[in-house]
């Protein structure tokens, strides 16, 4: 079992060097980041919540997921970044089943 959760999907070394090596490894740093700032914006937005901290660590684990891609993928790296996309949807239905604040709709 152990040998087919470790079994390298994507193995970014074994890629010739050239444009698609930089791109696939490039895209995955970039997407990171992008999750990074997603993740503190959601925190921002909603951090008197714990949702709000809980989608933040979600966020992140997330972009450490995309850093490890870059230097493979695995079965086991797939199980945990869908185990990461359901706590962000999970994360997402409850922050949006909240009730608004009083003061939001009071200036309108």
């Amino acid at each position: 079992m152990y040998e087919v959760l470790h079994y390298p999907l994507i193995d970014p070394s074994t890629l010739e060097p050239g444009w698609f090596a930089a791109l696939y490894i490039g895209f995955n740093l970039f997407e990171a980041v992008a999750w990074i700032v997603i993740g503190f914006v959601v925190f921002f937005r909603f951090q008197q919540d714990l949702t709000g901290w809980l989608q933040l660590v979600s966020f992140l684990l997330f972009a450490a997921s995309d850093v490890m891609e870059c230097f493979g993928e695995s079965p086991l790296l797939l199980l945990f970044k869908g185990a990461l996309i359901l706590s962000l949807i999970q994360g997402s239905r409850s922050l949006r089943k909240r009730p608004s604040s009083p003061s939001a709709t009071a200036d309108v």
